[in-house]
């Protein structure tokens, strides 16, 4: 992923890229359902990104409404070709406490995948993913270094 910065170096606009495991697939509807992004926690690795990056579930709910808001939900590609037409969008949630695929707070997509050759690409598990791609603003939040960008060399 190529990182660009703008603004300064405390309030930094960085484009990102996080990729996540589909972890559940319906081949009846062809749908595909991951997690777009956790809520931090300092004792589990996996709530920070590729790029060393975490946030919090309040930020994550925003984004996700933002999202929505935005009338994204045809943006599906593969492998940020940019050529949408892939799937939709059909299900956009914040999982809750007790959720058996979902950690609390994270938010989750379901895509309906309409492109045969994606499709049969997930069914090899070819594509065995899900990737947003996005921009943010890193605002650091607190000492842990993993909240704040600038610990980060990025």
């Amino acid at each position: 992923m190529e990182q660009e910065s703008t603004g300064s170096p405390r309030h930094a606009r960085r484009a990102w890229t996080r990729q996540v495991a589909i972890r559940k697939r319906d081949t009846g509807r062809r749908l595909v359902l991951g997690e777009v992004y956790v809520p931090y926690d300092p004792n589990d690795s996996t709530t920070v990104d590729s790029h060393g990056h975490a946030t919090t579930a309040r930020e994550i709910e925003q984004a996700a409404h933002d999202f929505l808001a935005a009338s994204r939900q045809e943006c599906v590609d593969v492998q940020h070709d940019g050529l949408s037409g892939y799937g939709r969008v059909v299900e956009s949630y914040l999982a809750k406490q007790g959720d058996p695929l979902f950690k609390p707070g994270a938010w989750v997509v379901g895509i309906r995948v309409t492109d045969d050759d994606a499709w049969a690409a997930i069914e090899r598990e070819q594509i065995t993913g899900i990737s947003l791609a996005g921009e943010a603003e890193l605002v650091p939040t607190s000492s842990d270094p993993r909240l704040d960008p600038r610990e980060q060399g990025s």
